[in-house]
């Protein structure tokens, strides 16, 4: 039997509450939410005159049961609904933040931000430019590392504006005064600690990287090159975090990781793009207080986005599953959804019917200290 190991330190409850606990829908997060799902797609120039594309996935009034609609480029359909009308009845939602991996693309972890739509919150999750699937240019890897934290504060900002003004039918969705969740994969796994409260020390990354030969040095480049003033600070109105497959915990030096908000890091042992031990668990040791850890057994990279099960490609060694000895994508998607959407209803909405799905021998896990 499949054993996953899950490790938290602390679980003090941080955050506002979107609406009284008691007035809102509850089911279990490993469950598909009481929500119906809408998604939209937002475009907008930023002030450092970036295009920013994002998706905006949301509790919606659609119809019990009914299909949900293609996302375009990558022909993945899940159960949003494309520019559905907004369920306003328990609004403002919280807000989390979503950040894929190198190469990815925004909707590239629906299984996860659709459940999330579904369990009353809104997600938001922008294309990062010259980084996505359609656009990857590896020799800007440093100037998109720089960029990425910046394209999360400026969607969420234009979010919260546009929430607030009643922009592209998303009026009243959030609240701007109550701060929001901050996730991501793999390189959008570094990204979410990097905005929830990571501090940068190019030094210690390019002292590090000439002396080891660790992944993620591969791909991030030389942020010493990056002068001062256009390293990116972390976004203080985040309030939890959860990091799936996340790396490269050098890019903070010794200390740097020790403020990040209530952190949730998932990460599957036999992951060959981000080594277990030597990024996502040695990242895991880096945090501060309040942190957890969701290793699970068997998994690689892949199982924390679409990637194996939505879009079927078999190109990743772990998205073959039992055949190749690594457990089912869809078992690690499902862990990941009970995981996470607990995570948020703890840490966002301080709801104390979350913390039986934290912290316990749950999924054949066993606690760590």
């Amino acid at each position: 039997m499949r054993s996953w190991v899950i490790a938290v330190i602390a679980a003090a409850a941080l955050g506002g509450c979107a609406a009284p606990v008691e007035e809102l829908p509850w089911v279990d997060p490993g469950a598909p939410g009481p929500f119906g799902v809408g998604a939209t797609t937002m475009t907008f120039v930023d002030s450092r005159d970036v295009a920013l594309t994002t998706e905006i996935w949301y509790p919606a009034e659609v119809e019990p049961g009914s299909a949900g609609d293609d996302y375009g480029k990558i022909s993945a359909v899940g159960v949003a609904h494309r520019d559905a009308v907004s369920d306003l009845r328990w609004a403002p939602y919280p807000l989390i933040a979503f950040s894929h991996g190198f190469g990815g693309i925004r909707y590239q972890s629906t299984f996860l931000t659709e459940h999330l739509a579904s369990h009353g919150f809104v997600v938001i999750a922008p294309d990062h430019p010259h980084n996505t699937m359609f656009d990857l240019d590896e020799d800007l890897a440093t100037e998109v590392a720089v960029a990425r934290p910046e394209d999360i504060r400026a969607s969420v900002d234009r979010l919260f504006e546009a929430s607030s003004n009643g922009w592209f039918g998303l009026g009243d969705l959030v609240d701007p005064e109550a701060g929001y969740g901050m996730s991501g994969h793999s390189f959008g796994g570094w990204t979410t600690v990097a905005v929830a409260g990571g501090r940068f020390d190019p030094d210690f990354f390019a002292e590090h990287c000439a002396t080891t030969g660790d992944r993620a040095c591969d791909f991030i480049g030389d942020l010493s090159a990056i002068p001062a003033v256009d390293v990116p600070e972390a976004d203080p109105r985040v309030v939890a975090s959860a990091a799936m497959a996340p790396g490269a915990w050098y890019a903070f030096g010794e200390e740097g990781l020790r403020d990040v908000a209530r952190p949730l890091i998932l990460g599957g042992s036999l992951d060959a793009d981000m080594p277990y031990e030597e990024e996502i668990r040695a990242l895991f040791d880096h945090l501060g207080d309040d942190r957890a850890l969701l290793t699970i057994e068997g998994a690689g990279h892949w199982g924390f986005s679409d990637l194996c099960e939505t879009l079927g490609l078999d190109v990743f060694e772990d998205c073959v599953g039992e055949a190749g000895g690594f457990v089912d994508p869809a078992e690690t998607a499902a862990i990941t959804k009970e995981a996470v959407t607990a995570h948020f209803q703890a840490a966002l909405r301080s709801d104390p019917r979350a913390d039986a799905f934290l912290g316990v021998d749950r999924w054949g896990a066993s606690w760590e200290e």
